[in-house]
């Protein structure tokens, strides 16, 4: 398989997600080591921001979770890769090189709007991605379908927002 050039610097967890991303992408890859990210290295990932772009590759678990939401909240303009698979192993160091490919190329950039949001909580009611008993799985179908990472009703509407989405846009993907 031919190698991924990457421009963006891509952000993972550990050192195992580093050597799988290497062995695939031909560029840059950085360790937060963890989910206690330095002040110095945050403004090294800003740094990076401002000169290449950054693309966040967290596992899909809690703690990867959390590494997203920090470094997103600091890096608001990060570009985001996310495994969809539902394979019993989940992480960027189990992923396959496919896996990875596709995840790295439907990388996203969710763009903080200073416009009033799009997407009301009302809305996301009566799309019944929220306060239904089928709405954990229509979230999950709707963030595999975008490439989003899994989230809850509440984190869901955030990223349809920032991805500029409206009820009318969201109800022809669902």
């Amino acid at each position: 398989m031919k190698r991924l050039k990457i421009q963006d610097v891509i952000v993972v967890e550990g050192k195992h997600d580093a050597a799988k991303i290497k062995a695939v992408v031909d560029g840059d890859v950085l360790i937060t080591n963890g989910t206690h990210i330095s002040s110095a290295f945050m403004q090294l990932l800003k740094n990076m921001t401002a000169q290449r772009g950054v693309i966040i590759f967290t596992d899909p678990d809690s703690p990867g979770q959390y590494i997203r939401r920090k470094l997103h909240q600091a890096i608001p303009n990060a570009k985001h890769a996310v495994l969809t698979s539902q394979s019993h192993k989940i992480g960027v160091e189990h992923a396959s090189e496919e896996e990875i490919v596709v995840a790295l190329k439907h990388a996203q950039a969710l763009q903080a709007t200073q416009a009033k949001p799009v997407l009301s909580h009302r809305d996301m009611y009566d799309l019944k991605l929220m306060g239904h008993a089928a709405s954990a799985a229509l979230r999950d179908q709707l963030c595999k379908q975008l490439h989003l990472p899994k989230a809850n009703g509440k984190t869901l509407r955030n990223y349809l927002v920032m991805l500029n989405l409206n009820k009318h846009d969201v109800e022809a993907l669902l």
